[in-house]
């Protein structure tokens, strides 16, 4: 699967996703036990596992092609750079985002569903072995 491949992939999954999310949490809002305090916390949480699905139902990994450097900046002055992390060629990552600019959102932390360290171009090089673990 190519970089643009992935993108598609995981940004029309991540969509369709949010989309059958936000779906689902209206109809739990709709219910009545949403706002009835009588029902039990088991059972509202039992209804609402039921009605809400996960927003991210897709797992994509991809190796670096290339180094990446990610700039670290001061936290008072945003516009001041002060070191810089190297993740080597080879690294794991995961694709935790695409966004509506055309990027991809990676994180070293193959445990994390959102929260990316850098983002990288589709048809930069920077992604090879592209691939969609869960569907």
């Amino acid at each position: 699967m190519t970089e643009q491949e992935l993108f598609d992939t995981v940004f029309g999954r991540l969509c369709d996703s949010k989309d059958a999310h936000y779906a689902g949490t209206a109809k739990w809002y709709a219910t009545k036990e949403f706002m009835d305090n009588t029902v039990s916390e088991e059972v509202r949480n039992r209804l609402r596992a039921e009605l809400v699905p996960p927003i991210y139902e897709v797992e994509a990994y991809a190796e670096l092609a290339k180094d990446v450097e990610i700039r670290e900046y001061d936290d008072r002055d945003r516009s001041k750079v002060v070191g810089h992390t190297k993740i080597p060629a080879g690294t794991t990552m995961r694709i935790v985002m695409a966004s509506r600019l055309g990027d991809l959102g990676i994180t070293r932390n193959l445990g994390t569903q959102h929260g990316y360290e850098t983002r990288v171009q589709p048809g930069d090089g920077y992604l090879t072995n592209c691939r969609l673990t869960k569907n």
